[in-house]
């Protein structure tokens, strides 16, 4: 449980500083905030799919 929560808070802080880069390129503040919350969803995803694959994949060869 607590290894999410680390992973959580560095998807939340990556998204975080995407969402600025993403405002330098004068997108609005709103834009710029839905792309931070999509980019930790999608980087929240990716890491719960590799954990699911590594999961299953131990013992078997």
């Amino acid at each position: 449980m607590r290894r999410w929560l680390k992973l959580v808070a560095l998807a939340a802080v990556l998204s975080a500083c995407m969402g600025v880069v993403s405002r330098l390129w004068q997108d609005t503040w709103a834009d710029a905030a839905w792309f931070g919350v999509t980019m930790c969803c999608v980087t929240l995803g990716v890491w719960g799919a590799r954990a699911y694959v590594d999961r299953n994949a131990q013992g078997k060869d």
